[in-house]
């Protein structure tokens, strides 16, 4: 269980990671396509704040919802493994607590059948000696 919280823990830290970095370098093309629109603003007659803000506004509005995408796809794979781990780790403990119930009927038939011989062997020793002796 602990194990499976660690490497749950790695994925995650790695899958924070590669999402930093996918978004860094979103957010530097999306610079570069700004620069880009400011610049070929420029040679064009319109504004460039207007340009520049359209642009921008696109760019955040397939940037958020990529992003989005992307993360609900993910959240249902993870949800999905998660509940089928869970369902696994449920049907083994139920597996094993009936190993472990059929151990302890055992153990006790044992323990029943111990107290039996013990308190029946002194009566049987006696028979053998009165046996021997005649």
């Amino acid at each position: 269980m602990v194990n499976l919280m660690i490497c749950i823990l790695k994925k995650m830290n790695s899958l924070t990671e590669w999402i930093q970095c996918q978004t860094q370098q979103i957010s530097d093309l999306q610079q570069k396509l700004m620069d880009a629109g400011e610049i070929s603003s420029t040679d064009a007659s319109s504004s460039p704040d207007s340009t520049a803000q359209m642009l921008s506004s696109r760019l955040s509005q397939l940037h958020s919802i990529q992003e989005a995408r992307i993360a609900l796809k993910y959240l249902f794979r993870q949800a999905s493994s998660s509940e089928v781990s869970k369902i696994n780790l449920e049907t083994k403990y139920t597996k094993l607590e009936s190993q472990l119930d059929a151990e302890k009927r055992k153990s006790e038939e044992n323990v029943s059948w111990n107290d039996k011989f013990s308190t029946e062997t002194p009566v049987l020793e006696s028979i053998c000696e009165v046996l021997k002796s005649t």
